[in-house]
C-alpha cells in the first residue's frame, strides 16, 4: 500500500470517528432532554397527585376490574373513545385562547399606536394654539403699553403748552393793564398840565402878554 493510500485511509477513519462522536453527543443531548422532561412531568404529577394517592387509586381500580370486569371494560372503552375528542376540545380551547390573546394583544397594540399618533397630532395642534395665544397676549401687551406711553407723553406736552399759553396770556393781560394804567396816568398828567396852563393864563392882567404888540415896552409904560 502506498503512503498516499494510507493517508487517505487514516483521514477516512478520522472522519468517521468525528461523525460518530457528533452523533453520539446529539443522542446523549436528546436523551438528557427527554429525561429532564420526564422528571419535570413526574414532579408535576407528584405535586398534583402524591404517590400514595396514586397507589391507592390503582389498587381500587384493580379490585373494581376484578370484581366487575364487564363494567370496567365498558368504562375503559368509553374513556379511550372519548379521550381523543376531549383532547381535541382542550386543544381547540387552548389554541383559541392563545389566538384570542394574540389577536387582542395585536388589536390593542394597533389601536394604541393609532391613539398615540392622534395624541401626538393633538399635542402639536394644542401646542401651536398655545404659542399663538401667548404671542397674541405679548403683542397686545406691548401695543397697549406703547399706546399708553404715547398718550401719557401727549397729555404731558398738552399740559405744558396750556401752562405756557396761560402764562403768556397772563403776561399779555398784565402788560395791557400796565399800558392802560400808564396811558391813563399820562392823560391825567396832560389834563392836569392843561388845567394849570389855563389857570395861569386867566390870572394874568389884560394887555400883558409876552411878545407881539401887547408886550411890555417902555412906550407902553
Amino acid at each position: 500500500m502506498s503512503p498516499k493510500e494510507g493517508s487517505n485511509t487514516n483521514s477516512n477513519g478520522d472522519g468517521n470517528g468525528n461523525g460518530t462522536g457528533t452523533g453520539f453527543r446529539l443522542t446523549m443531548a436528546a436523551s438528557n432532554a427527554a429525561q429532564g422532561l420526564y422528571s419535570f412531568t413526574h414532579r408535576q404529577v407528584d405535586r398534583l397527585a402524591p404517590p400514595d394517592s396514586r397507589q391507592k387509586a390503582y389498587q381500587q381500580s384493580r379490585e373494581f376490574a376484578s370484581e366487575r370486569p364487564i363494567l370496567s371494560a365498558l368504562i375503559v372503552i368509553q374513556v379511550l373513545f372519548t379521550l381523543i375528542p376531549a383532547l381535541l376540545f382542550i386543544t381547540f380551547i387552548g389554541s383559541t385562547a392563545v389566538f384570542a390573546a394574540g389577536t387582542a394583544l395585536l388589536f390593542t397594540l394597533f389601536w394604541t399606536g393609532v391613539a398615540l399618533a392622534l395624541l401626538a397630532v393633538t399635542f402639536l395642534v394644542t401646542g401651536s394654539a398655545g404659542i399663538c395665544v401667548w404671542a397674541w397676549a405679548v403683542v397686545s401687551y406691548l401695543a397697549v403699553h406703547w399706546t399708553y406711553s404715547v398718550l401719557q407723553q401727549g397729555f404731558a406736552g398738552g399740559n405744558t403748552h396750556n401752562t405756557k399759553s396761560d402764562a403768556s396770556i397772563a403776561n399779555n393781560d398784565g402788560n395791557s393793564l400796565s399800558n392802560g394804567a400808564m396811558k391813563a396816568t399820562k392823560s391825567e398828567n396832560d389834563e392836569a398840565q392843561s388845567k394849570a396852563t389855563d389857570i395861569k393864563s386867566s390870572s394874568r392882567p389884560a394887555g400883558i402878554e409876552t411878545g407881539g404888540s401887547g408886550s411890555l415896552t417902555p412906550e407902553n409904560l
